[in-house]
């Protein structure tokens, strides 16, 4: 009988502990999913938070990349006025002082209204940009400064038509070492 009893309580006992692990284990990982899904940013707050005077990026694939992860946002979110202005800001340090004093920045938001406006017209939807590999950026000297071509293709559904296009990039090292873009030329579909 002792036996019996014994065994009896060691089950009821192990039975506890099983239970009580399995509500710990349950209540640990409803915690860790809401504590991640609280803490997981879209890509506009990832874009918004980059701080580009600081964490410029280091090479001129990056700075494309990172100039696409913009002009996506542009074509694929809602934007408020703030937000389209702070995204407009981040590709203007991007940009050549060339390039930017040619795109005053209050011409330049505007210009990215309107083509944001033209673009939402057109029924289009941005599907995705892939920028060149590492091997394929070209890399020379012209006219003393270090230049870099950095070619991107762009892919757009308008209704029921794909249309695919290529655009290339001429970036220019400045005084700090930062590849900025300078120009961008259409190479067709």
């Amino acid at each position: 009988m002792k036996k019996v009893i014994r065994a009896a309580i060691l089950a009821l006992s192990f039975a506890i502990l099983v239970v009580g692990y399995y509500i710990y284990l349950s209540r640990t990982t409803a915690k860790t999913a809401a504590d991640s899904a609280n803490t997981e940013q879209t890509e506009l707050e990832q874009v918004l938070e980059l701080y580009l005077v600081r964490n410029y990026p280091e090479t001129p694939r990056e700075v494309v990349k990172t100039y696409n992860r913009i002009i996506a946002l542009f074509y694929r979110e809602e934007l408020s006025n703030s937000q389209l202005e702070q995204l407009c800001d981040k590709v203007r340090i991007m940009m050549d002082p060339e390039l930017a004093d040619r795109n005053p920045r209050e011409d330049y938001i505007a210009k990215v209204r309107v083509q944001i406006k033209d673009y939402r017209k057109s029924e289009a939807n941005f599907v995705s940009s892939k920028v060149a590999s590492s091997s394929e950026v070209e890399k020379k000297k012209v006219d003393g400064d270090q230049m870099a071509y950095v070619g991107s293709t762009y892919t757009i559904r308008y209704k029921n038509e794909v249309q695919i296009t290529h655009q290339k990039y001429a970036l220019r090292k400045d005084h700090d070492g930062k590849y900025r873009i300078l120009a961008f030329t259409y190479d067709g579909e």
